[in-house]
């Protein structure tokens, strides 16, 4: 006897179409500069990842309080232990 109840599901293919990331310009982080390049996709992605983990959040009004990382805060706090 199973503990959960047996269920058959029809296979069923995924109609739904694939969702475009937008297309932004390209940072150039060595020389600190905005490039006139547009990129999309993987790039703007690994380009966005990078820029949400090197900001401290809510340091610049310019981005939105969804994007930075909040580790001055976590390693300030006298609780945090070294290990951490």
């Amino acid at each position: 006897m199973a503990l959960s109840p047996e269920i058959e599901f029809d296979d069923f293919e995924d109609d739904s179409e694939a969702i475009e990331t937008s297309r932004t310009y390209r940072i150039d982080f060595e020389n600190g500069r905005i490039t006139n390049e547009l990129i999309a996709g993987l790039e703007a992605i690994k380009q966005f990842v990078y820029m949400a983990l090197h900001t401290e959040r809510y340091s610049y009004s310019v981005f939105s309080h969804d994007i930075g990382n909040e580790l001055q805060e976590v390693l300030s706090d006298n609780e945090t232990t070294d290990a951490y």
